[in-house]
C-alpha cells in the first residue's frame, strides 16, 4: 500500500499547507545520524570554503560541478547519507500524494541551531516567491534536541495567500520576527490563519507547502537543535538560486543540481544528476 497520504490527510494539506508529523527514524537512531549528517554538512562547506577562495579554481569550475559545491542548500547532491534519507519512500510516497508521480529533489540543507543563534523571522522560500502557479513541498525532518518549543512554526493556510511574509514586511512594515504581527497581517487575508507549533519528535517529519509563512525555533536549553529539510518539485518548474533574497528575486542563471527520485523528467528544464553513493 505505500506510505502515501490518506484522503482526509491530503484534505488537511490542501487546506492548511501542512501535514503530519510522522515517524522515518527509530528514536535510537537519531544521535549517530545527527552526527553523521554534521560531518557531511562540514565536509560540503569545507569544499565550498576552498571553491571560494581559490580564484582560479572559482573560474574554472564548470557550470556540471557548480551546483555541487557552491549551493548552500546543495547537500543532496554530494552528501549519501541526506540523499538517501530524502528518497525514503516513506517521505517520497506523501510528497507523490501532493505533486504527482513526476518528482525532483532540489534542495537539502542540515540545519544546526545553536543557543546563541537569533531565531529566523518568518519566511517563505525565496526560491518560490514568484511561483504564484506552483506549489512544491518542504518535509523538515526533526533531529536531536527537538520538541514542541524548538521545532517548526507555520501560519496555516498562508500558501494560499497572495503575498509572502518578506512582501508583508517590505510593502506593509510588518514586523516578521514578532509572532503577533505576523498572524495579524495574515488574518488580515484569510481570517482563519492560526500560528501553529508543530510537535515533531526527534526521527519525527512533517510536511508543508513550500510557499506557506514558516519558521524556527533555537533549543530552550544550552543544547544544539538538529534538524534537516529535503524540498521537492515537478519536473515541469525551472529551478532557480536567487541571487538576493527580498523581492523582487533576481535569479542566478546557472543550473542547479537535481535528482530524479520518482517518475520521468519529459521537459528537460534541469540538470539532472546521479544521486551520490553511500561508499562503505
Amino acid at each position: 500500500m505505500g506510505s502515501f497520504l490518506t484522503k482526509k490527510e491530503l484534505q488537511e494539506f490542501e487546506e492548511l499547507g501542512i501535514v503530519g508529523p510522522f515517524p522515518l527514524l527509530d528514536p535510537d537512531q537519531v544521535d549517530s545520524i545527527t552526527k553523521k549528517l554534521t560531518v557531511e554538512k562540514r565536509k560540503f562547506f569545507f569544499a565550498n570554503n576552498i571553491i571560494s577562495r581559490i580564484p582560479l579554481l572559482k573560474d574554472q569550475l564548470s557550470e556540471a560541478s557548480w551546483g555541487k559545491g557552491k549551493w548552500h542548500k546543495g547537500l543532496h547532491a554530494s552528501a549519501p547519507l541526506v540523499c538517501k534519507l530524502a528518497t525514503e519512500s516513506v517521505i517520497v510516497d506523501r510528497i507523490a500524494s501532493i505533486i504527482g508521480q513526476d518528482i525532483l529533489l532540489w534542495s537539502a540543507m542540515v540545519l544546526n541551531v545553536k543557543p546563541s543563534d537569533r531565531n529566523p523571522s518568518w519566511h517563505t522560500d525565496a526560491e518560490l516567491r514568484d511561483w504564484s502557479q506552483w506549489e512544491g513541498a518542504t518535509a523538515w525532518l526533526a533531529l536531536s534536541n527537538v520538541d514542541e518549543q524548538s521545532g517548526m512554526k507555520v501560519i496555516t493556510r498562508s500558501h494560499r495567500l497572495p503575498l509572502t511574509s518578506e512582501e508583508v514586511r517590505q510593502k506593509l512594515g510588518v514586523n516578521t520576527s514578532d509572532d503577533d504581527a505576523i498572524l495579524q497581517a495574515a488574518r488580515e487575508f484569510d481570517p482563519k490563519c492560526e500560528c501553529v507549533s508543530v510537535n515533531t519528535k526527534p526521527g519525527e517529519f512533517f510536511i508543508f507547502a513550500t510557499r506557506a509563512w514558516h519558521t524556527g525555533r533555537k533549543s530552550a536549553t544550552q543544547k544544539v537543535r538538529n534538524s534537516v529539510i529535503f524540498q521537492y518539485s515537478k519536473p515541469c518548474v525551472e529551478i532557480k538560486m536567487p541571487v538576493h533574497p527580498d523581492p523582487p528575486v533576481v535569479w542566478d542563471s546557472r543550473s542547479l543540481p537535481c535528482i530524479l527520485v520518482r517518475g520521468n523528467d519529459e521537459y528537460g528544464k534541469n540538470r539532472l544528476i546521479k544521486p551520490p553513493k553511500i561508499t562503505a
